[in-house]
């Protein structure tokens, strides 16, 4: 057995020393190898003296250099104890050029890659996939192009892809199945085609899927509700085609569902009232029929329900008066029937209400009046009878009605509307006929005319001195193309969605009049990670 003796020591000393020494001319060898791929790669780049400006970068023509000091303290380079490369975070750093100057190879431990927010184009390089240790990864808002190298399987330990908002085409590579450890994909607003591939269903980590604003087509694997931790599943704005699977209804901890504007065919499946977690459910621009499953009633965490432009019949389920979180409801341009459920008077939270061209009918329910919170309501194009419950603007918050009433009890048709800050009233013009019970086309901005009886008289007498208070009526019907002219003007909106994403922006008013709710943009989607 060895023993330690003085005269050994100085030979223990001498190894440790040369071990320590060989170790750190290794790892300043590798930062050096490091410093050089970056200076390079940044000599390739546009205006990379102003936007790097912490980086010994090189001369024009020049194609080797010897930096004097270590990455590890350069503008978004990020080192671990060893000094080693660990993270480039160069988002919004006005990067202009391609990635297939830049040796991956040179990096085996980064983890953490941003590239986000720049000018960046061309093809993502292959050799990208070769940083095996890499867990984030966000090339969004550039204007890369080309496919996704199928190479990105090899990335196992990715559990961030950020890509959204690109130029990319072709499909999702089949081996995308194997990022196992995946709990983001972002792939939006690209070119992207063909199928969702069956394999990304595999990846049960998965908390939000964003593959919106594409060109997918095919159907809606079944096997998506294996992502039973999946929060977000944005799919809509592509050309998705067949049915809602109904095994989307295991998603049990999803909050946000938006599957609009794609070419869906079937019911509802009453299973996706399984949802209980769900806030935001858009199914719009589709051609969903059958009838509104009851089961959404259940959903009494939804804020938003939007299933108009699509070909749903049968009566509105009372049930849906359950739903006391929601704020916009729009169940508009479809084939339902029957009556406006008394239940939505429970709606305390209600602001939009949309159930525009369907065939609803009789009275508009005095229960609507209770939505205190209400600022938008559209029910023309529907065959209504009766008159606008008459304490419907008490809440002082309602700027827009647009209603089509077959027969009207016409005293109290305009009752309580005075405090509407912007109003448009849309009768039927075929019933136009003289007398009191006449129906009246009315667009007016009442911050400057009240229409319970004084404003309203004085602006309608200095424009139109034969309008008097006794003959308001019969007055609109003989001078109706004048009162039309005078009055038509443009109507404004304060932004109307403050739910949660941003950037919404309002159309004008549509050709009758009224706002089209239809036709806005859908608001962006919030990044929750």
């Amino acid at each position: 057995m060895a023993t330690f003796t003085l005269e050994s020591l100085p030979f223990l000393v001498s190894l440790v020393l040369f071990f320590l020494l060989h170790i750190l001319l290794h790892v300043a060898s590798d930062s050096a190898e490091e410093a050089n791929s970056l200076i390079k790669w940044a000599a390739t780049l546009q205006n990379q003296q102003r936007n790097l400006s912490s980086w010994p970068l090189l001369p024009a023509n020049a194609t080797n250099s010897k930096p004097k000091t270590s990455p590890c303290t350069w503008l978004g380079i990020y080192c671990n104890h060893g000094g080693r490369v660990v993270g480039l975070n160069l988002t919004n750093a006005g990067l202009n050029g391609t990635l297939h100057d830049l040796s991956f190879s040179s990096f085996p431990s980064v983890e953490f890659i941003d590239f986000s927010v720049n000018g960046l184009f061309g093809t993502i390089p292959l050799e990208i996939t070769q940083l095996s240790k890499l867990k984030y990864l966000d090339l969004s808002h550039n204007q890369l192009s080309g496919v996704l190298p199928p190479g990105i399987g090899l990335l196992t330990k990715l559990e961030i892809l950020h890509i959204a908002e690109n130029q990319l085409n072709g499909s999702i590579p089949e081996e995308i199945g194997q990022l196992s450890s995946l709990t983001e994909l972002f792939l939006y607003t690209n070119y992207l085609d063909g199928h969702i591939p069956i394999s990304l269903c595999n990846l049960t980590k998965m908390v939000a899927l964003h593959l919106y604003e594409n060109q997918f087509s095919g159907t809606i694997p079944s096997e998506m509700g294996n992502l039973a931790n999946l929060i977000e599943l944005f799919m809509d704005t592509n050309n998705i085609e067949g049915s809602i699977p109904f095994t989307l209804g295991n998603l049990t901890k999803l909050t946000s569902l938006f599957i609009y504007q794609n070419q869906l065919s079937g019911s509802i499946p009453p299973e996706i009232g399984n949802l209980k977690s769900l806030n935001w459910l858009s199914l719009f621009g589709n051609y969903l029929s059958g009838p509104i499953p009851r089961s959404l009633g259940s959903l009494t965490s939804l804020t938003l329900l939007h299933l108009y432009k699509n070909q749903l019949s049968r009566s509105i389920p009372k049930e849906l008066g359950n739903l006391t979180s929601i704020v916009d409801l729009e169940l508009g341009v479809n084939q339902l029937n029957g009556f406006v459920p008394f239940s939505f008077g429970n709606l305390s939270q209600l602001q939009f209400l949309n159930l525009r061209d369907n065939g609803l009918s009789g009275r508009i329910p005095e229960q609507i009046s209770n939505l205190t919170k209400l600022s938008l309501l559209q029910l023309q194009n529907n065959q209504l009878t009766g008159s606008l419950p008459q304490n419907i603007c008490q809440n002082k918050l309602l700027e827009n009605i647009s209603v089509t009433i077959t027969y009207v009890y016409w005293k109290a048709k305009f009752k309580g509307l005075a405090v509407c800050p912007v109003l448009a009233i849309l009768e039927n013009p075929d019933l136009l006929t003289d007398g009191p019970a006449s129906d009246i086309a009315i667009y007016c901005t009442l911050e400057a005319i009240d229409c319970t009886g004084t404003s309203i008289f004085k602006f309608l007498i200095f424009r139109i001195p034969s309008i008097h208070s006794d003959h308001l009526w019969m007055g609109f019907h003989s001078q109706i193309g004048l009162v039309n002219q005078v009055l038509d003007k443009p109507m404004v909106m304060d932004e109307r969605r403050k739910l949660e994403r941003s950037d919404s922006n309002m159309a004008g008013p549509s050709k009758s009049g009224s706002f089209d709710l239809e036709e806005e943009p859908f608001p962006k989607r919030l990044k929750i990670f």
